[in-house]
């Protein structure tokens, strides 16, 4: 069985761990890796190892509720706010990652013209799947063209890309989503 072999920034480990992960976090994943293969998503080793680790951390409660609304923290010291910018790796809730939009995703460019396998392991933003491929790269991906009451344009989909090893895309997610700022201060 493959093992995460992770790098955590400071931040991204505080950030991590109010989300319930340690670093021997140990959770069954086949709920997970049954979702991905009911979307036609392959399942790879690497995938399987971080939704051990991974698996079902969230910041949404019940009703798609936020759960650390108003809630301040602390970094080494200096104060800051999550920002509801990630919100959980569970990839059953991941948006338009299901086995109509799969095609699309699998057959992207950057995926296709290079021989990567892709999965979706979370959610990020309001309309961002995260992305995990078997050689470790960590990515957002999207539809534009999105219209208030429509459909996305399935036929433009774009990855963002947010670190190259798990490690890396895990740190720079976490660390966009943290604000440092005077509101954070005052409610200490």
């Amino acid at each position: 069985m493959e093992t995460l072999d992770l790098q955590l920034s400071q931040l991204a480990e505080t950030v991590y761990r109010q989300l319930g992960w340690t670093p021997d976090r140990d959770i069954d994943p086949t709920p997970h890796l049954e979702h991905i293969k009911q979307a036609t998503y392959p399942i790879f080793p690497l995938a399987e190892a971080f939704l051990r680790q991974f698996g079902e951390l969230t910041t949404l409660g019940c009703y798609n509720r936020f759960i650390f609304d108003n809630q301040v923290f602390e970094h080494q010291g200096t104060p800051y706010r999550l920002w509801r910018m990630f919100e959980n790796f569970i990839p059953a809730y991941s948006q338009h990652a299901d086995y109509e939009a799969a095609p699309y995703w699998l057959n992207h460019p950057l995926i296709a013209n290079y021989g990567r396998l892709l999965c979706p392991i979370g959610s990020y933003d309001v309309e961002n799947t995260i992305f995990l491929t078997a050689d470790g790269w960590v990515m957002t991906g999207q539809f534009y063209n999105l219209r208030w009451g429509g459909l996305a344009d399935v036929t433009k989909s774009v990855f963002k890309i947010w670190g190259t090893t798990p490690s890396e895309g895990l740190n720079a997610l976490a660390e966009y989503a943290v604000l440092f700022d005077y509101a954070a201060k005052e409610q200490l």
